[in-house]
């Protein structure tokens, strides 16, 4: 019998004390139950910030959990890098897991996670999250299927997924994945870090997918997410300048994001991802990675592009994709092609239907889609007027459970 993992949740975080301190209650009213500990990085530039939350890890007074910083505040890859570090370095620890300070661990669901890795403690374990969407007014809950199974999960098949700018549910993204001690260490030996790009989680995710031939993945949602006005991805994905944003590109510094990117002028959420991906791809022999598509890839552009706010920069990015060869019979081919490929990614009709339904709207067709699939589960998600409350229901209630494994 496999000897329990010895689990360490590191959080790293900037300027973002309140939403720090609840992922740190979060995380020790679980940790306890799998003898886990929790590792708090707080680099923050904001004086006031950082004292709000030491004060509050140190009324917490427990030894599981740590309260560290770094000599300066860093970027946010090599934050992560550090972290990772201060995590390992004289730790008992033989896997990592990070939480985001926007998320917080469904109850009982790290306990799920440990008894998963002990079955095979060498691999790398991704799972799903669900979600509070709380960037806008009412606060949306959207929860997630699931089947509960562990399953087994090509790592080619991921790679094949991304180079068609589809992004599976199982990616392991470190913030949805724990990694054991030995593969961190053999990534940081192949690529010289475990997460120093532009954004660490998809730098890590590609890293992963190019050093290992198998992940498993745990078809449940193991953590919530929220506070996605404080989000780098989601304030890129709406083209919305937050001040979290604007430090992130300040440090930066003259680096061009999505340099790696086919084109890097995309400043699209997807767009990141890519870089990453190709970025990888040049660091290792790439014969792994299959070549971007770029038909998908400008359709995944161009769908990207419909959710940004921005006229203005909306405008930029329907020149860009113009320029780039978005257009005509090419435009109509590929939309059908990555409409096709997704609705055939999707395991079940549940997350389309939701889709369709919400925005169909008001509309008597709408209405009467909505009353027709109440009993399904796909109707309008829950919504609230405060994160507290949208955050409460969404610990109390799981989305609708499915019999078969997931497609991935």
């Amino acid at each position: 019998m496999n000897a329990a993992p010895v689990l360490t949740v590191v959080i790293p975080t900037r300027n973002r004390s309140e939403f720090a301190g609840r992922a740190v209650e979060s995380a020790l009213a679980e940790a306890a139950a799998v003898g886990a500990t929790v590792l708090v990085s707080d680099n923050s530039t904001d004086a006031g910030e950082r004292r709000l939350l030491y004060e509050r890890c140190r009324r917490l007074g427990t030894a599981r959990l740590r309260y560290v910083t770094p000599p300066e505040p860093l970027a946010m890859s090599p934050h992560w890098e550090w972290a990772l570090g201060a995590a390992l370095d004289g730790s008992d620890a033989t896997h990592v897991l990070y939480l985001t300070d926007r998320m917080i661990f469904r109850p009982g669901e790290l306990a799920r996670v440990a008894e998963a890795v002990a079955v095979e403690p060498d691999r790398v374990l991704s799972y799903n999250n669900d979600l509070v969407d709380d960037a806008r007014r009412p606060i949306v809950v959207q929860l997630e299927a699931w089947s509960g199974r562990v399953v087994r999960v090509d790592t080619s098949r991921l790679l094949d997924l991304a180079a068609r700018s589809i992004f599976s549910r199982a990616l392991p993204r470190m913030l949805n994945s724990v990694a054991p001690r030995s593969v961190l260490d053999e990534l940081r030996v192949q690529f010289g870090s475990v997460f120093e790009s532009i954004s660490p989680d998809y730098a890590f995710a590609f890293r992963c997918l190019a050093a290992e031939r198998e992940v498993l993945f745990y078809d449940a949602p193991v953590v919530i997410a929220y506070g996605l006005d404080r989000s780098n991805g989601t304030s890129v994905t709406r083209g919305v300048e937050t001040s979290d944003t604007l430090d992130f590109l300040a440090d930066l510094g003259d680096v061009e994001p999505n340099y790696a990117a086919p084109v890097p002028g995309f400043r699209l959420g997807a767009n990141g991802m890519i870089h990453e991906y190709c970025v990888a791809r040049d660091l290792v022999d790439g014969s792994r990675f299959p070549p971007v598509r770029r038909g998908r890839y400008l359709a995944r552009m161009a769908r990207d592009a419909k959710l940004v706010e921005d006229p203005v920069r909306r405008r930029q990015v329907d020149d860009l994709l113009r320029a780039s060869g978005w257009s005509g019979w090419r435009r109509g081919a590929w939309s059908a092609v990555a409409a096709l490929e997704i609705l055939a990614y999707y395991r079940d009709a549940h997350a389309i239907l939701r889709r369709v339904v919400a925005r169909l709207g008001e509309t008597p067709a709408g209405r009467r889609m909505l009353a027709r699939s109440r009993r399904l589960s796909i109707g309008r998600p829950p919504t609230f007027d405060d994160v507290d409350s949208a955050l409460a229901f969404a610990a109390a209630r799981r989305g609708p459970r499915l019999a078969k494994s997931p497609r991935l």
